[in-house]
């Protein structure tokens, strides 16, 4: 899949594909998920998980949400 054009913040044009912690903000907590690939923006730092990044985080939710007993959207 192509890289975004532009960051979601500040349009800057200058994106950088890598492997980064990313945090999961679920209801009154953080976890941060270990190797997550994200587009990051070079002017503001923003980071945008690819899609193999959201398919990651996705499956961390699942699993978490169900260890937490957290409510989840069907």
């Amino acid at each position: 899949m192509p890289k975004p054009r532009t960051c979601e913040m500040c349009g800057a044009r200058k994106l950088k594909r890598r492997s980064t912690t990313y945090p999961l903000i679920l209801p009154g907590q953080q976890i941060n998920v270990g190797r997550v690939q994200v587009d990051e923006c070079a002017e503001c730092g923003h980071l945008m998980p690819t899609p193999a990044g959201q398919d990651k985080l996705q499956r961390c939710l699942h699993v978490f949400s169900g260890m937490l007993d957290i409510p989840r959207k069907s």
